[in-house]
């Protein structure tokens, strides 16, 4: 892991970069390649997102019993693929974003990518989707931290994320079929 401090950083060009050099079998699917962010604010759970305005049958605002704003509902990182160096390879690689209350998983998701989100190849040669993507994971849970890993099932080699940011919300993408 290279410039982790980058993912919280207001600067969208700054990026941390995770790196698997040789990951075979990884335990329980948890890759030693990963990024946790603590967060320095407690979730509010009376905060709910934003909505549009809703009318009665009379066509009256209806106004919310509980206050509308941002809610921490959709935590994730921005993340791309950076062109291979020399060539990177991927058997069931995937991205997994927990969110965490200490030190226990309390829910999370998995992204997978490549061809058919099973088989990663990438090299010097060709050039692969890097466009910048937010993976998220929905949370109907408190949480005090997200984690992002990279996991593969069987096998990763030279495999390098770009990590942008980490988020408490956002709409998000998918990197299904990219590298």
């Amino acid at each position: 892991m290279s410039e982790p401090g980058a993912v919280t950083t207001l600067n969208q060009d700054d990026a941390a970069t995770m790196s698997a050099f040789l990951s075979l079998l990884p335990v329980g699917g948890q890759s030693d390649v990963s990024l946790r962010v603590n967060l320095a604010l407690e979730q509010d759970p009376n905060v709910i997102p934003m909505t549009e305005e809703e009318l009665d049958d009379e066509g009256n605002v209806v106004t919310p019993s509980v206050p509308l704003g941002p809610a921490p509902n959709t935590p994730g990182f921005v993340v791309s693929f950076p062109d291979p160096s020399i060539i990177a390879a991927g058997i069931l690689p995937e991205l997994l974003i927990e969110t965490l209350k200490g030190d226990e998983v309390v829910e999370n998701a998995a992204f997978g990518f490549g061809f058919g989100d099973g088989f990663a190849l990438g090299s010097v040669l060709q050039e692969i989707n890097n466009a910048e993507v937010y993976l998220p994971v929905q949370a109907t849970q408190p949480y005090d931290a997200i984690r992002l890993s990279l996991t593969g099932t069987v096998l990763n080699l030279l495999i390098d994320v770009n990590v942008h940011d980490a988020c408490i919300n956002g709409v998000g993408g998918s990197i299904s079929g990219d590298f």
